[in-house]
């Protein structure tokens, strides 16, 4: 029990109670472990100290004391917990090249005697993320390919995959805005890590954000046809509320699939709903409610190439510019309307 503690809770304060509750057990004397607890103890006492001084904004205060403790009390798991901590603290204050040395050091030193533990595997989980965040897509993505690889705990399988699907498809969406020839079988590859990352998340919204991005690589491989079909096919399999901001992307994607293949009766459903659900800005903050504002124009484009409402497609044309006054789509609406700027 006292091992199993050390190699997959390297980081709990519990493992040396057990180890005390153990000797205990077998009528030996706990007295050589009175030091460890001792050290262990202190140890708790000063990351709950830095763990508040984080929680009401003393930010440096607390970096410096996890940063102490771990250089104090490095045989403690209060200690291992501490430099962990100070870590996830870095990256939150976006000092990732140090937090990056942090990891690398858990990783180097705990994974040889823990290489289950949360505490290992946390910290692979950040450096690949770190590296995802310095633009340094492809050792990202080869990290989080180790972890897949590896017998891991079903979360940090689930991840893994998950982001590891998501930096693949960054590095060709970054290749195709270069300009940079990406072969289809480069999309077929993301298709194929987006597959099978749905298959291993569990949770809905996990897999809704997978399929998601099998939909999108549609977009960028200028399937416009399959865009509208798998665009469709997700919003028949993803209905929940868990889903709903899932569900409106690929509201959006398949409008713009059938747009472009000239189905712009069949497109223009799918705008209204995109309007419905997010009319100005609360949907989509991560993107500049770059969505929404496309939505407007299709929308107003389909209108007037269908031969629609003149006042409806002018009415959605003044909703865009109240909401969006400074949008890129603005010109193209009043093109699509025959408005002259003198």
């Amino acid at each position: 029990m006292a091992t199993r503690m050390r190699t997959l809770h390297p980081d709990s304060s519990y493992g040396i109670r057990v180890e005390m509750a153990m000797r205990e057990a077998a009528g030996q004397t706990t007295q050589p472990l009175a030091e460890r607890l001792e050290r262990e103890l202190k140890a708790s006492a000063a990351y709950d100290d830095a763990t508040s001084q984080a929680k009401v904004g003393r930010v440096e205060d607390a970096l410096k004391e996890l940063k102490r403790i771990w250089d104090t009390y490095p045989d403690t798991a209060a200690g291992r917990r501490a430099y962990s901590s100070y870590g996830h603290l870095l990256i939150k204050e976006r000092r990732d090249e140090e937090a990056y040395e942090v990891f690398r050091e858990i990783v180097d030193l705990f994974e040889p005697i823990a290489p289950q533990s949360r505490l290992v595997l946390e910290s692979k989980l950040r450096l690949a993320a770190l590296l995802h965040r310095g633009n340094r897509h492809e050792e990202s993505h080869a990290a989080y390919l180790e972890l897949m690889s590896s017998k891991v705990p079903r979360y940090y399988l689930e991840t893994a995959a998950l982001q590891g699907a998501g930096v693949l498809f960054e590095i060709y969406i970054n290749k195709r805005n270069a300009n940079q020839p990406v072969p289809a079988e480069a999309w077929e590859r993301v298709r194929q890590f987006c597959k099978d990352a749905e298959a291993i998340c569990s949770k809905p919204v996990d897999k809704a954000r997978a399929r998601l991005m099998y939909l999108e690589s549609f977009q960028w491989d200028d399937q416009w046809e399959k865009v509208a079909i798998e665009g469709q096919r997700f919003l028949t399999d993803f209905r929940d509320e868990q889903t709903t901001l899932e569900q409106a992307t690929a509201t959006f994607f398949t409008g713009r699939g059938f747009y472009w293949i000239g189905k712009y009766a069949e497109a223009m459903p799918y705008f209204e709903r995109c309007i419905e659900w997010s009319p100005n800005r609360e949907l989509w903050p991560e993107v500049p409610f770059y969505h929404v504002q496309r939505a407007y124009f299709h929308l107003i484009s389909c209108l007037i190439k269908t031969g629609g409402s003149r006042q409806r497609a002018e009415a959605l044309y003044q909703t865009l510019k109240t909401y969006f006054p400074r949008s890129e789509f603005i010109p193209y609406a009043e093109r699509e309307l025959g408005i002259r700027k003198d």
